[in-house]
């Protein structure tokens, strides 16, 4: 397994008082694995996400991939490992869609940080895959939401990187790219070998395309696939409070019957 975590506890604190803070069961990831995480705001998914990335760390436990503690890795190694597209707003700037997207190859540049023709070449095949060609000249501050949500994805794609995390990467995109994106984690996944996990609100289509889901419920965080937590309840527990249940007929949220 490349990626394992052990004796994990996560969250944030202030002033040296915990704020928020969570268990997880151990867990191995593999390449060629596409797993969801999910549950309610405020559960902890984008801390969980934060902290598998090194950009947080746990409160207890040790996250390691190819039984390294990521925190031994360089900056320069980590960032040929992993690939990250966050909620986070990014910064106002005059770069386009291409030079967004070329952002992704500054790891593999030499000390001048010019990206080559075969850089170039891999751009413009991520830009032809994200749907971003007619945008390629636009500007930062040109781009729609979901332009700049493509734009940001493009960007972790041409870093290749066998580690790919994403923050709710279908916020801003309309039901066509929702699809369209799902469907490209799947076959980068399965085809490329890729391990990715993201985190996402539309639940069903992790149920529909996942292997694995990690679900944050009031009554704590679960593994496994979707078949498994549809049958053990796990799904259900995910909005009990707000009066939704899971129907495994239908494959969807509804509500409770009164």
């Amino acid at each position: 397994m490349a990626l394992k975590i052990k004796q994990l506890t996560i969250g944030y604190q202030a002033k040296k008082q915990l704020l928020f803070a969570t268990d997880l069961p151990d867990l191995s990831f593999a390449e060629g694995e596409l797993i969801a995480v999910v549950g309610a705001n405020g559960c902890g998914k984008s801390t969980f996400l934060k902290t598998l990335l090194n950009l947080m760390q746990p409160i207890k436990g040790q996250i390691s991939w190819q039984e390294k503690v990521i925190q031994d890795y360089s900056f320069n190694d980590w960032a040929k490992i992993q690939s990250v597209v966050l909620t986070d707003t990014l910064p106002p700037s005059n770069f386009s869609c291409t030079e967004i997207v070329a952002l992704g190859r500054l790891p593999y540049t030499a000390w001048h940080g010019l990206i080559d023709s075969a850089d170039h070449a891999i751009v413009t095949e991520v830009l032809a895959e994200m749907d971003l060609l007619h945008l390629k000249d636009k500007l930062h501050h040109e781009l729609s939401d979901g332009q700049l949500q493509r734009t940001m994805i493009g960007r972790a794609l041409v870093q290749n990187t066998p580690l790919m995390i994403f923050d709710e990467p279908t916020t801003y995109l309309d039901l066509a790219h929702q699809f369209k994106l799902i469907r490209l984690l799947k076959d980068l996944t399965h085809q490329k070998n890729k391990c990715i996990i993201f985190s996402t609100h539309a639940i069903e289509l992790a149920i529909e395309h996942a292997d694995y889901i990690l679900a944050f419920t009031a009554r704590g965080n679960f593994y496994g696939s979707p078949k498994e937590l549809i049958a053990n309840k796990t799904i259900n527990k995910l909005f009990e409070n707000d009066g939704l249940l899971f129907d495994d007929t239908l494959n969807k949220f509804v509500f409770k019957p009164i």
